[in-house]
């Protein structure tokens, strides 16, 4: 019988679709017209005729139940072609209560009114109404947990607060500096949109409604894109301590041995990775999501073909972009999210055989960024697009390419990150060679060798010029080599930057530094801290002020962009986080940027050979120690933890077969 009824209601509506395809008869599943349809049919046997199909008038039922409309009491809903009276007594006493027309304030006596607040996006003019800029202000208060409750939900809590936020926030500083081509839905949706009461938060990094309603509850979460897949990680800070825990199921992105280049947030709460066989992924929640527009085609990434590197998306002339470079093409890809097209694909090298590496917007959406880097020989620039241009989508921005070589020796340039307030971009350059530098043989004599000195250059974003740093046309890795990653704090002026790669020796598992001194450096990655304004930071040996700190010592390689800085907005304190391809995510503490040292960066340097140094960096590590050379009682770097530095630190082990190859903030 059911069968039955679902073939006569299948067969009405693929006659009604012939007939009128835009119509919406059968929407109340009755219809009070005859529809027909005719077809030429054609057979061997008996030639071709036309064959009728007919749709009569009708109410359609399921196992002779009539629609719920039909069953309703009140005056809400047509009963047009219903046979059935409503039950005596009204309905059913398990029934939801009608949701109200108006926003209630929240009594959990109120079950109508419940449901009105939980289903509140489909009532966005009595919520844009309703809301005060009172209880906006408190929602980021909810999420630090002020009452010490010992089963908080801080997840749960972000998730509120984000969705509750987001139809009232501007992209933007302050109501006189915001996007007024993305306003947000309360713009739409009020009766008197002047009197919203709009919050505001930059779209630096991200231009997603809910990626940024998270930042503004100061909701911390980072999503890890490694080998096995995107994670997502809980981040809850205490004071002096942070916790870091997987939460949601590991997405697997692409075939076995696919490589995660960069990820970006979207609209409709997706992020999108780009991988290095022209792919790119979208994923919502913990499953993969359809990006090229054809659910019939069994693909869901969109590919665009090119070993992609960087990615960005952006909101710009009622567009959503998203855009992509790629290093074997040297190419800046634009695909428009919303009409799912190609919106640009051009070349922006300089010169023949430059890879594109990193993609990144101008707060102000006039520029986009490339970094570019060739081998042989080596050569390396800053590329800029207009954006405006781009968003047209009419082959125009190619003329609007230019170039900035970066300062002093030629480098190839890698990663890059935009500070917060929009003033300066941070670039990664590879110089491709290595410096003079001494360290001391086994029997304590100093003897030369060669390290890496790679950069990381600071672009003044309203002049186009690069920054200097006292004599220095930039702030060195010493000794790491390949700058991968680069990240803001809030202020601005502080940064984070990791290498590839630090100190070796040529020994197969461990760096082999320092000699003679017990216990080595593994072969890792580095971490340092710097201040773009000034010669601030104590850390390097010899009291001597620098821009930048030491190095802290890392226990795997940093493959990809997987820096993340949380905090230090005017110069408060902060945390900084970093993926290596052990699969470890680590977090560490950085303090109040003020004159007392910093003891996590400035005031444990753990390098024996400091003296050998001062003319170049400084002390090459510090931060987590271990005594060595007992007999001369030195002090030599650890992998953190150790509990012979204070301040707090945190790590996540995500398995030996997820190396992390991004990092970001979410």
């Amino acid at each position: 019988m059911a069968r039955n009824d679902y073939g006569k209601l299948r067969r009405a509506a693929w006659i009604i679709s012939k007939v009128k395809p835009l119509g919406t008869e059968l929407s109340s599943l009755h219809i009070d017209e005859t529809f027909i349809y005719q077809e030429q049919f054609c057979t061997a046997d008996d030639g071709c005729q036309i064959k009728e199909y007919k749709a009569s008038p009708t109410l359609f039922t399921m196992l002779g139940v009539e629609p719920n409309r039909c069953y309703g009491t009140g005056s809400k809903g047509s009963k047009e072609g219903c046979t059935m009276s409503p039950p005596d007594g009204g309905l059913a006493s398990f029934i939801d209560p009608p949701i109200t027309d108006t926003l209630p304030p929240p009594n959990p006596d109120d079950h109508g009114g419940a449901l009105t607040l939980a289903f509140h996006m489909s009532r966005a003019p009595a919520l844009c109404d309703t809301v005060t800029a009172e209880q906006l202000a408190a929602l980021p208060t909810m999420v630090a947990n002020p009452g010490g409750d010992a089963g908080f939900d801080r997840a749960a809590a972000c998730q509120a607060c984000a969705e509750w936020t987001a139809p009232f926030l501007r992209v933007g500083k302050g109501v006189d500096d915001y996007d007024a081509t993305a306003e947000p839905l309360c713009h739409f949706a009020s009766k008197s949109p002047e009197d919203v009461p709009y919050v505001y938060e930059p779209a630096v990094g991200t231009a997603d409604p809910v990626a940024l309603a998270r930042r503004h509850c100061g909701c911390r979460g980072l999503v890890a894109v490694t080998n096995a897949g995107l994670e997502r990680i809980d981040v809850a800070v205490s004071p002096g301590a942070v916790a870091l825990k997987q939460t949601g199921a590991t997405v697997p992105l692409g075939a076995p041995g696919t490589i995660p280049r960069d990820v970006a947030a979207a609209s409709q709460g997706r992020l999108l990775v780009s991988l290095n066989n022209g792919d790119v992924v979208g994923v919502r929640d913990d499953a993969v999501v359809d990006l090229d527009g054809d659910a019939n085609n069994g693909k869901q990434p969109i590919t665009l073909g090119g070993n992609l590197q960087g990615i960005a998306v952006v909101n710009v002339a009622a567009k959503e972009l998203l855009l992509t470079v790629t290093s074997d093409t040297g190419e800046l890809i634009a695909w428009d999210l919303g009409a799912k097209v190609q919106c640009s694909r051009f070349s922006v090298a300089q010169v023949v055989g430059q890879g594109a590496y990193d993609v990144v917007i101008s707060a102000d959406l006039s520029r986009v960024w490339i970094s570019l880097r060739s081998v042989a020989p080596l050569a390396g620039a800053l590329a800029s697009v207009s954006l405006p241009a781009l968003a047209k989508c009419d082959g125009s921005a190619q003329a609007t390419l230019k170039w900035l070589a970066p300062p002093g020796s030629p480098s190839g340039l890698g990663p890059m990150a935009l500070s917060p307030d929009g003033s300066r971009l941070a670039v990664g350059g590879r110089l491709g060679s290595f410096c003079g530098d001494q360290i001391r043989n086994g029997g304590g004599d100093p003897i030369e060798i060669y390290v890496a000195c790679d950069r990381i250059y600071v672009l003044d974003v309203a002049t186009n010029t690069w920054m200097q740093f006292g004599g220095d046309l930039s702030m060195p890795t010493r000794p790491g080599r390949y700058p991968a990653g680069v990240a803001w704090f809030g202020d601005s002026v502080r940064l984070a930057f990791a290498t590839f790669q630090g100190i070796s020796l040529g020994l197969a598992e461990d760096s082999g530094w320092p000699m003679n001194m017990g216990t080595n450096l593994p072969i890792g990655g580095t971490l340092r801290l710097a201040d773009t304004s000034g010669p601030n930071y104590k850390g390097g040996g010899g009291n001597t002020s620098r821009h930048w700190t030491y190095n802290m010592p890392l226990d795997g390689e940093v493959i990809g962009p997987t820096v993340v800085v949380d905090g230090g907005a005017y110069g408060g304190s902060g945390w900084v986080f970093v993926g290596t391809l052990t699969g470890r995510v680590s977090a560490y503490a950085v303090e109040p940027h003020v004159a007392t040292p910093d003891p996590m960066w400035e005031d444990a340097t753990a390098d024996p050979e400091t003296s050998l140094h001062m003319s170049t960096s400084g002390a090459w590590y510090g931060g987590c120690s271990h005594s060595c050379g007992l007999a001369l009682s030195y002090t030599c770097a650890s992998v953190c933890p150790n509990d012979s530095v204070p301040g707090g630190f945190g790590s996540i082990e995500l398995g030996a077969d997820a190396g992390v190859r991004v990092l970001a903030a979410y």
